[in-house]
């Protein structure tokens, strides 16, 4: 399956390029209504942030699902939702630019699993067989949320 995705991510200090990883939301195309995966960390700690960011780190779903619907709701027929949900979080919440990825998997949920994996635990999908690179540095999730929705 080939998506289209963008990690969510936080950036204490946006002159640095020192960031943690927090969710993923992937895109499969489609004639109709493309869909939108989305997986994330329900929480997260983060040295160097504020006491805000520290106790919005504290409920990662509900930045990354008000964002996702508001970008829902504003999207013009022809827009790029990736693009969109990018270009109105330049902030140290935020994501990266759009990136294309074959995934093995059977549907979207676990398409978005295998990215999240990737690309936010770096480390190998329960999917994928064997490492194709040991992770610079792993995190421990203790609890993450998913869903899709059509766009």
């Amino acid at each position: 399956m080939k998506l289209r995705y963008v990690v969510f991510r936080y950036q204490p200090d946006l002159s640095k390029d020192d960031w943690l990883p927090l969710g993923v939301v992937a895109e499969c195309p489609s004639d109709d209504e493309p869909e939108i995966g989305v997986m994330c960390l329900e929480s997260a700690e983060a040295r160097g942030g504020s006491e805000l960011a520290g106790a919005m780190l504290q409920n990662v779903p509900a930045i990354l699902n008000e964002e996702v619907e508001k970008t829902r709701a504003r999207l013009l027929p022809g827009e790029d939702f990736l693009e969109v949900l990018r270009a109105q979080n330049p902030w140290n919440f935020h994501f990266t630019v759009a990136q294309e990825q074959t995934v093995k998997a059977e549907d979207l949920q676990q398409a978005t699993m295998d990215l999240f994996y990737r690309h936010v635990l770096r480390r190998p999908s329960p999917s994928e067989a064997e490492p194709k690179r040991k992770p610079q540095k792993a995190i421990r999730p203790r609890r993450m949320e998913s869903y899709v929705v059509a766009v």
